[in-house]
């Protein structure tokens, strides 16, 4: 489960992290992740992602850019787009729940 948590942690800073530092790598596109976002890309539910799969290390090693930033003017999506994100806190408490409710809280006493 630390892996897991880590694991969101890192997405998270690899989601506040300058788009140049990420630019600096030419990672391909994963294909599984490309399959998954497909249909609804095709179907309009999505206008767009950015995904990027990255160990703890910070290596890239998938890197996603699908649709449009702009689907009026049929404007590509790129790493430079900045995303209005809701609801933070659903990321992190369902690991730590899941943590929680395993035996691995850090609680002391």
């Amino acid at each position: 489960m630390r892996s897991r948590l880590s694991g969101a942690a890192l997405g998270l800073v690899l989601l506040i992290s300058p788009a140049s530092a990420l630019a600096a790598d030419d990672s391909p596109a994963s294909p599984e992740v490309t399959a998954a976002f497909q249909p609804y890309l095709d179907g309009y539910k999505l206008a767009g992602a950015v995904a990027v799969i990255a160990d703890k290390t910070g290596k890239v090693h998938y890197r996603n850019l699908m649709g449009f930033a702009d689907v009026e003017a049929k404007k590509p999506i790129g790493e430079d787009n900045v995303f209005w994100i809701a609801s933070m806190t659903k990321m992190f408490a369902g690991p730590t729940r899941s943590s929680c409710r395993s035996g691995s809280s850090t609680r002391s006493g």
